[in-house]
């Protein structure tokens, strides 16, 4: 069954143009909350990479050689070397006062030289990803992250977030990768300023969508009046067409019923005009007949009389039937006789 409801626009606009404006505030709080992100990361590997070559230029010197010729991945042993607890010493001297939370040092084989961490030294970074494109790539890679708890320089700290960063390190001399350093940066403080940022961003944005909204519901609603107004308008034209059209058709029948009768009423008058005329000639063409034919031809001529009265004709051929049904009772001389004086008793 057709619903002939009428389709109710100002609903439909309303509705569709709240999920409309809803979807457009969720996608720009996504976009600017992924851009703030972005921008994190990137700040904090700016300040990683800066931090890694300020280590190198203060003390890559003294342990460049050490790092470059480890061949044994054991970490007990790494870890018992004197040349571990020589880059300890520097590192926690050049990162102190800083917000870098670990220092990693790796040899091109991926194995972890070095790390404030110390159960780290000895690992393999060689299915990390991040580690084998700043190894190969020559850039530096970065990530954030969150941690439940964290191993620092001093100890344990909860729930931080970080922005890990993949340093390579390039010899001057021949161009080639020598060392992967990674660093882990505490970006806590900015993390929270990004949700601050987010918050006050989804209240301001809330606020004009929902100033937006209202003033689309404004002018959805002036023009849905509007075609309501005009569609009443159209009806109510419609119904006055209606209305004029079968007065139309009521004068249109009337005048051709008196038409007519116009017609009727003319036919009756011209009835009673001709009529007597055309009786008086057949009356007139009747005397010639019996002039002809002779008294003894009075029955035929009664006969002949009645037969046209019965199906008698207005007009000149009215009066030619009566004279052909006369002249069939006549033969040679007489009906050329008669037929020539009944045409000239009718053209008189």
């Amino acid at each position: 069954m057709v619903d002939s409801r009428p389709f109710n626009l100002l609903q439909f606009l309303s509705i569709s143009g709240f999920f409309l404006i809803l979807t457009i505030g969720v996608v720009i709080i996504f976009i600017s909350q992924q851009m703030m992100v972005a921008q994190l990361v990137k700040s904090g590997e700016n300040a990683n990479v800066a931090l890694a070559n300020s280590i190198v230029n203060a003390m890559w010197d003294d342990h460049a050689g050490y790092v470059m010729s480890v061949e044994e991945a054991d970490g007990d042993i790494l870890r018992n070397r004197p040349e571990t607890a020589l880059i300890h010493q520097d590192v926690e001297r050049l990162v102190s006062n800083i917000q870098v939370l670990k220092v990693k040092i790796y040899n091109t084989d991926a194995v972890t030289i070095y790390s404030s961490q110390e159960s780290q030294i000895g690992e393999s970074k060689a299915d990390s990803p991040g580690f084998l494109n700043a190894l190969q790539q020559q850039i530096p890679v970065s990530k954030l992250s969150r941690r439940a708890s964290f191993n620092t320089f001093s100890g344990q700290v909860p729930n931080v977030a970080l922005v890990e960063t993949y340093v390579p390190i390039v010899s001057p001399q021949n161009n080639q990768v020598v060392s992967v350093f990674e660093l882990y940066s505490d970006v806590s403080l900015l993390t929270e300023r990004i949700k601050d940022t987010i918050v006050k961003l989804t209240y301001i944005l809330a606020g004009l969508l929902l100033v937006l909204y209202l003033a689309l519901f404004y002018v959805i609603r002036e023009a849905h009046k509007t075609i309501d107004q005009q569609r009443s308008d159209l009806e109510k034209h419609q119904l006055l067409l209606e209305s004029a059209n079968e007065a139309l058709q009521t004068e249109i029948t009337g005048r051709k019923n008196v038409a007519g009768d116009f017609a009727y009423d003319s036919q009756q008058l011209e009835e009673s005009k001709v009529l007597p005329l055309v009786v008086k000639m057949c009356k007139d063409v009747g005397k010639v007949y019996l002039a002809v034919a002779g008294a003894d031809q009075v029955g035929e001529l009664k006969t002949a009389y009645g037969i046209w009265r019965k199906n008698r004709i207005l007009g000149p051929s009215s009066i030619n039937i009566f004279i052909n049904l006369l002249s069939k009772n006549l033969e040679g001389p007489q009906r050329i006789e008669f037929e020539s004086r009944a045409q000239d008793c009718i053209r008189l």
